[in-house]
């Protein structure tokens, strides 16, 4: 008892004020071999990896040097004690304007693992407004020799602005993007959007976990000749790998040719039963940590993973695992193959190692996913609009806003409609919590499959093509919170809903009064 205690002392003397100063511009880049304007952090995209240590307290000091209005977001921090820190504009706080700084400010000490931050304005943080977020833990049960953040994402060669004008205007959805970048590095292929025989589906993934083909890819030759991203391993090491899908609308397969990832980490939780796999799916806002013990140079791959068969389009993007970095052929491309078949991560089975059965259910909240006129996407037929002030200053009463009370135990139930137009996967987040995947099906929804003995504990989570979702969350942080799906086109056009968490407990920030 007293090693425990004088352990935490410990932790706490050390805690410490970690500061960083983010410069937002606009910054002209290629990082695909493609010039257009990117919007960078300090001069570069993806931005600077915020890295602490829990218990410390995180500062960042952002400044808009933009001619638009921008936020940050934590995404997958809880923000307890902070919610005004959360960075959603009109619900958090007002929006950065050009020529401001905004202080975000919040203790680490009850999470740790990886995150990422990201613009919540509108589509900014598609064209390159995010960044790596790893907060060490003070426990660490798996040795590993060096760990390498991965931040993947899909990339437009048009900009955010005119894709969502294309969008309203003429229904016109921005499926096709140009490449798939790995810490901001990529290559483009010249029509990739005619590719679309061959694509792998999304339902692949969901009615079969143990096997996995990977011959329909098909092979990509690309444009231009840009280096891709290197991870560089001695002989013997064995490498944590942090992979983020940044992306603002495709799932990915995740695979390295000739390796087996032993995943360990997903959503920043440490998981009870690590799996040992040669594929995993990274739907939009997840993260997964994997261990490899490297053997050979070895192409890492990020394939889209289609969520519908009227959205098929053949792309990979690529890094590379450099074994033996210091020999001479350091600079040579891997000659290595993908894995054919390929043993996938079971996404049922990633109780966290703390894990504990979830509290029963004192409400369920049903929601029906539809599109309409083709660029409009809603929950329960509503498209969530802005306030005009800070929802954390003033009460919302609306039709896609919900009051919950503290201490109640919410289950939300997702189904897409029967009728709708588009019955696409959606990647789903929620700001202010983790919460439990209780199950998820290609159907209509069933109380009778779901999990309710150590299931997942995570803070993004897909809802499946055509299927059902069911979550669990304790209200147990007053605050406004926002529930939205990821894909960056469906939140700006209105498929989100808001969380009024236990209202008269909410601490006010000082700009409330303002």
């Amino acid at each position: 008892m007293w090693f425990i205690f004088f352990l935490s002392l410990f932790a706490y003397v050390h805690a410490k004020t970690v500061t960083y100063d983010f410069n937002v511009t606009e910054k002209w880049m290629a990082p695909d071999g493609f010039w257009r304007a990117v919007i960078a952090v300090n001069g570069q995209s993806p931005g600077p990896t915020i890295r602490a240590r829990q218990g410390d307290t995180i500062v960042v000091n952002v400044f808009n040097g933009l001619t638009k209005d921008i936020t940050l977001h934590f995404h997958g921090l809880q923000q307890r004690g902070t919610p005004s820190m959360d960075g959603v504009p009109y619900v958090t706080q007002y929006p950065i304007p050009y020529g401001q700084s905004f202080r975000y400010e919040f203790n680490t000490s009850e999470q740790y693992g990886t995150y990422w931050y990201h613009a919540h304005v509108s589509g900014v943080y598609a064209d390159g407004l995010r960044g790596p977020m790893v907060i060490e833990s003070k426990e660490h049960p798996f040795h590993y020799d060096k760990d390498e953040t991965l931040m993947v994402y899909d990339w437009y060669h048009a900009s955010s602005d005119a894709l969502l004008t294309t969008l309203r205007s003429t229904g016109v959805f921005p499926n096709c993007i140009q490449s798939i970048l790995f810490n901001g590095r990529g290559q483009y292929k010249e029509d990739n959007c005619s590719d679309v025989e061959t694509a792998m589906m999304m339902g692949d993934f969901i009615n079969g976990y143990d096997e996995m083909s990977f011959n329909t890819i098909a092979t990509v030759t690309h444009v231009p000749d840009v280096a891709p991203y290197t991870v560089n391993a001695n002989p013997g090491e064995t490498v944590l790998l942090r992979f983020i899908n940044a992306g603002a609308l495709v799932d990915l397969d995740i695979s390295i040719d000739q390796h087996s990832m032993k995943v360990v980490e997903a959503d920043g939780l440490y998981l009870a039963h690590p799996q040992t796999v040669e594929t995993l799916h990274l739907s939009v806002g997840q993260r997964y940590s994997v261990l490899v013990n490297v053997t050979q140079d070895a192409w890492i791959r990020a394939t889209r993973l289609n969520t519908d068969e009227m959205m098929q389009q053949s792309i990979e993007g690529r890094a590379v695992l450099k074994y033996n970095a210091s020999s001479s052929s350091s600079s040579s491309l891997p000659s290595s193959t993908r894995w054919e078949n390929g043993t996938a991560l079971d996404e049922k089975a990633l109780s966290p190692m703390d894990s504990f059965n979830p509290p029963k259910s004192t409400r369920q909240l049903r929601f029906n996913l539809v599109n309409y006129k083709g660029n409009v996407w809603t929950i329960n037929g509503k498209p969530y609009k802005d306030a005009t002030v800070p929802s954390i200053c003033k009460h919302q009463h609306t039709d896609t806003s919900y009051d919950i009370r503290y201490g109640d135990v919410v289950d939300l139930i997702l189904q897409i409609s029967p009728n709708a137009t588009d019955t696409m996967a959606h990647p789903f987040h929620l700001h202010g919590h983790k919460f439990w995947v209780l199950g998820f099906g290609t159907d209509e929804y069933k109380a009778s499959e779901l999990n309710e003995i150590n299931p997942p504990y995570r803070d993004s989570m897909y809802l499946p093509q055509s299927g059902w979702l069911a979550l669990r969350f304790k209200a147990d942080n007053p605050g406004t919170w926002l529930f939205h799906c990821h894909i960056e086109w469906h939140m700006d056009t209105g498929m989100a809903i808001l969380f009024n968490e236990a209202f008269d407990k909410i601490h006010r920030p000082q700009f409330c009064n303002n």
